[in-house]
């Protein structure tokens, strides 16, 4: 996992949590980069806007980015870094980002848990 201060230069797919290093984990969010395409996209289980750091970062990596803006959770719940795993094993499957929502979705509900 990654600080937002210590992103690294050659992104991929990367876990990142929203503090810098020495801070307290505030939220983990998911960067995934495509080098070929020079597309990337930006996915936080709260459907924040990404912060001027990762807008930054992203658009220093990628001509074109998105990112989510549906909220998974509440902002107490422990699971943003479930989703994180989720979201990157979607993304290793292959799985289509406009389906990831509905798939945590799905999760959920299998695993008994409530958004």
């Amino acid at each position: 996992m990654f600080s937002s201060d210590r992103l690294p230069t050659k992104p991929r797919l990367l876990v990142c949590n929203t503090d810098p290093s020495g801070k307290s984990d505030e939220q983990c969010i998911v960067i995934i980069v495509d080098d070929d395409r020079h597309y990337g996209e930006h996915w936080d289980s709260l459907g924040r806007a990404p912060t001027c750091t990762f807008k930054r970062y992203m658009n220093e990596h990628c001509r074109e980015w998105i990112y989510n803006y549906k909220q998974l959770h509440t902002i107490v719940s422990q699971f943003s870094g479930h989703y994180c795993v989720a979201v990157r094993a979607f993304v290793l499957l292959e799985v289509k980002v406009s389906i990831h929502v509905a798939l945590c979705a799905i999760l959920l509900a299998v695993l008994g848990l409530t958004m």
